[in-house]
């Protein structure tokens, strides 16, 4: 809605990577890109609240390993944003 009412406004969208799968996310923010003609950002959160990890049963990793996770999401996103075909087996 925001992209079809703006012409100049970035809309950034904050992802918390342990809640959300990174196909998904690569799915929504090509389909926002697309209709806002590029104006479209990515905020990647790693998270820090253990109880939010509890509420989404999500298991709680260490901070080492959040950002482990985090490095991966990225890759993921990056992949299927920039090629035609990728394939990836990471840790998380």
């Amino acid at each position: 809605m925001l992209s079809a009412q703006t012409k100049r406004l970035k809309l950034i969208n904050a992802i918390h990577t342990g809640f959300w799968h990174p196909a998904m996310i690569a799915k929504v923010g090509a389909t926002i890109d697309v209709y806002s003609k590029g104006r479209f950002a990515i905020n990647i959160l790693t998270g820090w609240f253990k109880d939010d990890f509890r509420a989404f049963g999500e298991p709680w990793l260490e901070h080492d390993e959040r950002y482990r996770c985090s490095e991966e999401f990225i890759q993921v996103l990056k992949g299927l944003w920039t090629q035609d075909r990728f394939a990836f087996k990471g840790d998380f």
